[in-house]
């Protein structure tokens, strides 16, 4: 099962970072307020995707920056304040 069912939005702020937000609870239409959790600047908008992890499906969004480089970061912390998603730099698509 997903570890949290609370509904999450991303976007691609004007700052280019990218931004997200969650509910407070499920289906509670009350939300924390926006925050990111890195200064990587982003070329694209994001993508959400969601996948099998192992333990449990998760999800987590991807993005690529200026030079091409693509990141994914994983929710893996919920409950966190400080950052709830881990990044993983992946390999650089083909040319």
């Amino acid at each position: 099962s997903m570890q949290d069912t609370r509904t999450y939005v991303f976007v691609r702020g004007t700052d280019n970072l990218i931004h997200w937000t969650r509910e407070t609870d499920v289906g509670s239409g009350q939300w924390e307020a926006w925050r990111n959790d890195n200064s990587l600047v982003s070329a694209t908008d994001p993508t959400v995707v969601e996948f099998d992890a192992g333990a449990g499906r998760t999800f987590g969004y991807l993005f690529k920056t200026a030079d091409d480089q693509p990141y994914l970061f994983v929710l893996n912390n919920p409950a966190g304040l400080a950052s709830a998603f881990t990044a993983k730099r992946l390999p650089a698509p083909p040319r």
